[in-house]
């Protein structure tokens, strides 16, 4: 299974090169909006609930499962789906997760997968949020689950939080990683000492939606991250998944969301 591993950075939302993407307008709606949201959790059982995580989180069947542990989100899909999303709850911070696919019926059950993840790991301080089934349209016939997840560090003078959404497509029994970028961040970072003794403070924050370009890359809509009218960055098909691609002439100024700033992988 491919999973991408995306670069993220906290301080300053710098000035960005000039608007002046001309793609045509996007087709599809931004993250979190128009999300299918069928049962929750609490509508399936704790006896319904473990099979569910034992198959997704592949825990052995010699091994106890604590159902207060575990955070699951089970929701219809396109109609004719269900989503399973598992998240494994340590200290208030989600760092394993799982989701998977299932045929439609009246629950979903492990005899049903169709697709599945397979254990995920996020690295610190990342931490898996929650589940995304808004219409992320990759192909005329493909569309992608959505994964939000969120870094919190702590630093000596201040604080960093962004929000990262990662996308996972179907490939046969697989669902893997095609996507992940910081969709907003908010900072708070202590900056130089003065003659009084006070310290400067450097505050940034920004937020960002992603639509769905008509052009296509191979065969894949491409991706584009606004800030309003900015463009952030443009994400094309690159055989395994999106990779971020600036034209030449919007790399003026280019710093994306930040610079000189510690940086971090979501997960293996």
């Amino acid at each position: 299974m491919v999973r991408l591993s995306r670069l993220l950075a906290f301080v300053g939302f710098l000035a960005l090169w000039p608007d002046g993407y001309t793609h045509a307008a996007p087709p599809a709606v931004s993250p979190g909006a128009g999300a299918e949201t069928g049962p929750s959790s609490t509508a399936v059982t704790e006896q319904e609930r473990l099979p569910l995580i034992r198959q997704l989180l592949e825990v052995p069947v010699e091994n106890t499962v604590n159902p207060a542990t575990f955070d699951v989100t089970i929701s219809r899909w396109q109609k004719r789906y269900w989503v399973v999303f598992v998240r494994v709850l340590k200290d208030e911070r989600a760092s394993r997760a799982a989701l998977g696919l299932y045929a439609d019926g009246e629950k979903p059950v492990p005899a049903r997968k169709l697709a599945s993840s397979g254990p995920l790991e996020a690295k610190e301080p990342m931490s898996f949020e929650r589940l995304d089934l808004a219409n992320f349209r990759v192909t005329k016939t493909e569309v992608a689950l959505g994964v939000w997840l969120k870094r919190r560090t702590a630093y000596a003078g201040g604080f960093g939080e962004a929000d990262v959404l990662e996308l996972f497509m179907r490939r046969g029994t697989d669902l893997s990683s095609i996507f992940s970028t910081a969709m907003r961040y908010d900072c708070d970072l202590a900056g130089d000492w003065n003659e009084d003794g006070s310290r400067d403070r450097t505050e940034a924050s920004g937020e960002s939606v992603l639509v769905v370009s008509k052009n296509k890359t191979d065969g894949y809509f491409d991706l584009v991250q606004r800030s309003g009218k900015t463009v952030i960055e443009i994400f094309q098909w690159s055989g395994n998944g999106y990779t971020g691609s600036i034209p030449l002439e919007k790399r003026r100024r280019h710093d994306a969301w930040g610079n000189d700033c510690e940086v971090t992988e979501i997960h293996d």
